[in-house]
């Protein structure tokens, strides 16, 4: 007899395609499990040859400011030209003007 694995789903994986700027979209069935709704910060890490998706709780997602927030997307952006033109300065200016 195989054994149960608390908390782990006998769901079928799923084969999702990566879209234009890598973007994949996490199935309805796996977000209701996970409690994932728009808007809300996931992290993702690379572990043994696995994507893995962990839901972060909205107190992680106040403690990034919005130019901490911008400087994270211009790193992962380089291809955007003006991210990478931005000094935090800049970052802080435009912050605080949109505030």
């Amino acid at each position: 007899m195989p054994l149960a694995i608390p908390n782990a789903t006998t769901a079928k994986p799923e084969l999702i395609r990566v879209k234009e700027r890598f973007q994949v979209t996490i199935p309805a069935a796996v977000r209701r499990q996970m409690k994932i709704a728009e808007g809300d910060f996931v992290e993702m890490r690379f572990v043994d040859g696995e994507i893995r998706i962990k839901p972060r709780r909205a107190e992680v997602q106040v403690e990034m400011s919005g130019a901490e927030w911008y400087r994270q997307y211009c790193l992962q952006h380089p291809e955007n030209e003006l991210t990478q033109a931005l000094t935090d300065a800049d970052i802080h200016r435009m912050v605080k003007e949109l505030r």
